[in-house]
């Protein structure tokens, strides 16, 4: 039997513990509360193929268009076969997608295949469902501490050394940290994930690959004044559009899928038109049936600074989302 010990509680830490006990004993360090994760912070759902007019082969083609072809194709299409079978686990757990509704279409998707909860709370449904499961299983450990490096013994490791000296020792340790977007002054998610996952394993000595390719959402809310709050590519996906200071659509000269096309396209765009006009770009969801109603989040933050998103369109521009790069690893 191993010890494994998760660096990180969000989903893709908590996910990988509750996967880890087969192995034995598992502990998940992690500091502070739950939304200091981005996943709590998350509104967009989870991509996976469903419905019969679709396939994993379309999604990987999808995924590596929106890629600029720079994806690993092998780790494309263990993304696309494995994404199925991870809804259906987690539905056989007890997660409750929305049901009712066809799955959300989103940019750089050619079909419906974005599985919702709690419309675009998606992020905050699943983590709480995750820590509640994790919290039920016998065999994890939860520690509140922040980890500060990882103990190594003639090139292996022994286990993580958190805040204040401790050591804890593992088997096998686990990087589920999150990326670095907090180091940007405009970003979509909490000042927290600042890389320290990524300075762990560099000091540890392992290798980082890509830190340059960083994803900006194209409509994070843009309020002077106010921090940037994200405003979910759902929401384009069922009709809201992006336009010019003077009322007019631009998208349509910048992409074919206009409105719905790869981030990266959609956040150049509305940069180069505010650099343009000198004006905000605005996105409209006026004509998006019970926007208030589907899109609570949207619909609170838009509140927050006196705006209402039913009846009128907000101003967007694009913020630090995801990073790409990370520890350079294999499948």
């Amino acid at each position: 039997m191993t010890t494994t010990v998760v660096i990180g509680a969000g989903a893709a830490g908590l996910w990988c513990a509750l996967h880890a006990t087969d192995r034995g004993a598992v502990t998940v360090v992690a500091p502070g509360a739950a939304e200091l994760s981005a996943t709590a912070w998350a509104q967009g759902g989870v991509a996976a193929v469903e419905s019969d007019d679709d396939s994993p082969e379309q999604h990987a083609a999808d995924t590596i268009a929106a890629g600029g072809g720079l994806c690993d194709p092998a780790a494309v299409d263990v993304l696309v076969h494995e994404a199925p079978q991870a809804v259906t686990e987690l539905r056989a757990m007890g997660m409750r997608f929305d049901e009712g509704d066809p799955s959300a279409l989103e940019g750089g998707h050619s079909r419906r295949r974005v599985h919702h909860a709690g419309g675009d709370r998606s992020g905050q449904v699943l983590h709480r469902f995750l820590e509640e499961t994790v919290e039920r299983h016998g065999g994890i450990v939860r520690v509140d501490a922040r980890a500060v490096g990882i103990e190594m013994r003639a090139g292996i490791v022994i286990g993580i050394r958190v805040e204040g000296g401790a050591v804890i020792a593992a088997d096998r340790v686990v990087l589920a940290t999150g990326g670095g977007c907090g180091i940007y002054g405009r970003r979509t998610g909490p000042d927290t994930s600042v890389g320290e996952g990524f300075a762990l394993a560099w000091e540890a000595g392992a290798a980082l690959a890509d830190l340059e390719f960083v994803q900006f959402h194209p409509t994070a809310l843009d309020v002077p004044g106010r921090p940037a709050r994200l405003l979910t590519e759902a929401l384009r996906g069922e009709g809201a559009v992006l336009r010019d200071a003077s009322g007019e659509r631009f998208m349509d000269r910048f992409h074919p899928l206009g409105d719905l096309a790869p981030r990266d396209i959609v956040a150049r765009a509305v940069l180069q038109v505010r650099e343009e006009t000198g004006l905000p770009v605005v996105l409209d969801a006026t004509e998006v049936p019970e926007v208030a109603r589907r899109f609570p989040t949207a619909d609170e933050q838009c509140r927050e600074v006196g705006l209402d998103i039913a009846t009128t369109p907000v101003p967007v521009a694009p913020a630090a989302h995801y990073f790409m790069g990370g520890v350079l690893t294999d499948l």
